[in-house]
Formats: C-alpha cells, structure tokens, sequence
C-alpha cells in the first residue's frame, strides 16, 4: 500500500522518469528485499540534499554508468533489470573496500 507513495517521496529527492517510476513500483511490488531496500532509502531521508551532479559523480565512483542512468535534466532513468542495483545504490549499499580497492555490497548495513 506504501510502495507508490514512497516512490513519490523519493522521486521528490532523486528526480526519475516517470517510466522508471511505474517499472520500480511493478518491480518492488514483487519483491520484498526491494521492498524493504526502497522503505530504508525513503525512512534515512539522507537523498533530500543530493545533487544531481553529486548523485552522477557517486555513479561513477561505484563503477555505474551515468550516461546510461540519467536522463534530461538529472532524471534518473532505468530499465527493469537496473532496479535492485540502483537501489543498493540509493541507499549507500555499494562500497570499495578501503585495503583491496575492491567493489563490494552490503547486504546488512548497520550505523558504526
């Protein structure tokens, strides 16, 4: 029941297509991990002051294509296959490892 307005409060933070809207809203409604991964990211609020060249920039740091994820004007863009992995990335998921310079996700996150 929640799943369209916390896709509007994020859009509201992170600009996004409106067909990328209606893809997330499909695919989170039959998933519950993606479920849960979109109420985490609208709960922590921690997109409201993120930029679109901020948002492009950790893209590329996490080894994501803007070009491919950003429409006209910053919009977020994505095809139905993108989805889990934009959203471990909305919600600060993906990381390098600090010794290794490996990628890696987090599946669990906790506050140290």
């Amino acid at each position: 029941k929640k799943i369209p307005e916390w896709i509007t409060i994020l859009a509201a933070s992170v600009p996004m297509e409106s067909v990328s809207q209606d893809l997330l809203e499909t695919r989170v409604k039959r998933d519950s991990r993606l479920k849960a991964r979109l109420e985490a990211i609208v709960r922590r609020d921690h997109l409201s002051s993120v930029s679109s060249s901020d948002l492009r920039l950790a893209m590329e740091e996490n080894e994501l294509d803007p070009d491919r994820l950003m429409g006209v004007g910053g919009k977020l863009r994505f095809e139905v296959d993108d989805i889990p992995q934009v959203l471990y990335f909305l919600n600060e998921d993906l990381f390098t490892g600090s010794l290794s310079k490996t990628g890696f996700r987090a599946d669990k996150k906790a506050a140290r």
